[in-house]
């Protein structure tokens, strides 16, 4: 706007100049006739300074007749614009000169006045809407085309240019953002006018990520995991990379404990944009540690009366894993309980323990069963339990040589001990009530233990 003042300005003075000129040149000329009694008189009107109209570059002019003085009668008046005693009419831009006449019998005489018409109407630019387009996969930019902006001018448009490649073409390689564009247009007068228009640029390339290769981690001796070092993925971006993070812990580093087995970590890499992508890595930790298992003590035992056996209560061994074990079982019954009847002599029974993967480890022991039962005069003479079967209520009848001490055993068929009654007194012979009514059915091993010797039966409980 400043600029635009400025010009009228300039413009106004320049008019007042040339007028004044022109003024002065006129009263020179009617002074040297020096008939200023005997020809016309003739007064121009004033100059005179209009604007443009709109849409045009020309202004239509009302002109004021000048004033005329004669002695001698009729006159005839014109100007030399239009040819006519009327100078009304459409003047261009810049000052014009317009000079009158006046003619009568005695003389003639004329002068002069100027039109000054101003352009003071700036261009009328129309910017694109908005120009988007997408970068490409390798640069964080893209080449714009950039249309120019429509331009009208009620004269001429003198040049138009813009803020970012300071030509008329504003067609360049533009960074993925929105980037203002002013577009300038000039006219012939100088009258100025701007408007923006944006280029936007979306980045909508995802990084490019590549995960680390599988991780193979192993646990150890006395856990079911392992630690592991994890290695960051590489990752790639056509602009630059935000962050990286992974679904395990959450932060940019994935090195922590592990559980045996495979566990899936899922890294995500995201850009400056929003943009994102993921892989996936596979951390496989195994477990090669085999469980411990401590066999129980052997076992020395002496023969059932009147039998090649004995019905041996076998503890189950010790199991520890890191993990979890399986399954324990041993090469005389097949299964996890080895109480059974053994045949007299020594009998090596393997345990083995399992564990969930697949480890396995083993321990040895010896049941050995003797025949040297009676034990010279001091032999437990009878022994016998009824009813047998029971329902956990019954009796046992012994008899023994001497007067002693004897131990009830009770024992279920994982060689816990269920029932213990010390120091029964016997004395050549007893009988005594039971009650395990308070016990699960099934098969027990009753004891009876003296200083003299030990002795078995099983008793059934339905």
């Amino acid at each position: 706007m400043k600029l635009i003042f400025n010009s009228i300005i300039l413009r106004i003075v320049h008019c007042v100049f040339l007028t004044l000129l022109i003024t002065f040149s006129s009263f020179s000329q009617v002074s040297e006739n020096g008939k200023l009694h005997d020809d016309p008189v003739i007064i121009c009107p004033a100059d005179m300074v209009v604007y443009t109209g709109i849409d045009s570059c020309s202004a239509y002019v009302i002109i004021p007749l000048p004033e005329v003085i004669s002695n001698c009668g009729e006159y005839e008046l014109t100007n030399d614009y239009t040819g006519t005693n009327n100078a009304s009419a459409i003047y261009p831009v810049g000052v014009t000169q317009i000079s009158w006449t006046v003619t009568d019998t005695c003389g003639t005489a004329s002068c002069s006045m100027t039109v000054c018409v101003i352009d003071n109407q700036p261009p009328i630019i129309i910017c694109p809407g908005y120009i988007l387009e997408f970068a490409g996969p390798d640069s964080c930019w893209a080449f714009v085309v950039v249309p120019q902006p429509e331009v009208f001018d009620n004269c001429a448009v003198d040049s138009i240019w813009n803020d970012y490649t300071l030509t008329g073409d504003a067609s360049d390689s533009y960074s993925v953002g929105v980037t203002e564009i002013w577009w300038y247009a000039i006219g012939i007068y100088g009258n100025k006018d701007s408007c923006m228009t944006a280029v936007v640029v979306i980045d909508t390339i995802p990084p490019m990520i590549i995960c680390p290769e599988d991780i193979v981690g192993l646990a150890g001796s006395d856990s079911c995991w392992a630690f592991v070092v994890v290695l960051q993925p590489e990752v790639f971006d056509n602009c630059a990379v935000d962050s990286i993070w992974n679904d395990y812990t959450l932060t940019g580093d994935a090195s922590g404990s592990y559980y045996v087995g495979l566990t899936e970590v899922w890294w995500y890499g995201l850009d400056i944009f929003g943009n994102t992508d993921s892989c996936m890595a596979i951390i496989c930790v195994e477990d090669t540690v085999p469980p411990e298992i401590t066999c129980p003590g052997d076992i020395v035992q002496l023969a059932d009366p009147d039998s090649s056996s004995a019905f041996v209560v076998v503890p189950e061994p010790g199991v520890f894993d890191n993990c979890w074990a399986d399954s324990i079982w041993n090469n005389y019954t097949g299964t996890g309980n080895a109480s059974e009847y053994y045949p007299i002599g020594e009998t090596l029974i393997t345990w083995y323990a399992l564990d969930v993967f697949g480890n396995l480890n083993s321990c040895d022991m010896t049941i050995q069963v003797t025949d040297n039962y009676a034990i010279d005069e001091k032999e437990i003479v009878s022994f016998v339990i009824y009813p047998n079967p029971t329902d956990g209520t019954f009796t046992i009848s012994y008899t023994i040589p001497e007067n002693e001490a004897v131990d009830l055993k009770i024992i279920d068929l994982t060689g816990q001990v269920v029932y213990l009654n010390k120091n029964l007194n016997a004395l050549f012979g007893q009988e005594n009530q039971i009650d395990i009514t308070g016990l699960r059915k099934g098969i027990y091993i009753v004891r009876l233990e003296t200083v003299s010797g030990v002795v078995t039966k099983k008793v059934t409980v339905i």
